[in-house]
């Protein structure tokens, strides 16, 4: 999967990663159980702070998305719907 970010934009940067997941998870693309980058693969990927990717997961988390370390492999688990879905955008 490719992860993509627009740094020109005036939204944070963490917020577009947040909006990012949450656009993969409504439009199916990313489901239960389904591996996700660590933060340092991510913030490497993106070429970021890890700190701005460890910001965005714990946003997420904040919002009620379970985001686990398990074995070397991120993974995802939905305690409840996300209260926000954000228009598919040009990241993709």
């Amino acid at each position: 999967m490719i992860y993509k970010i627009d740094t020109t934009k005036d939204t944070p940067i963490y917020i577009q990663i947040r909006n990012m997941f949450v656009n993969l998870i409504a439009y199916g693309e990313l489901k239960r159980g389904d591996p996700i980058p660590s933060v340092r693969s991510l913030a490497s990927d993106l070429n970021l702070n890890a700190m701005t990717v460890q910001k965005a997961y714990t946003l997420l988390k904040d919002e009620g998305l379970r985001v686990m370390f398990i074995k070397i492999v991120w993974k995802i688990y939905l305690r409840r719907l996300l209260p926000v879905v954000i228009p598919r955008t040009r990241w993709r």
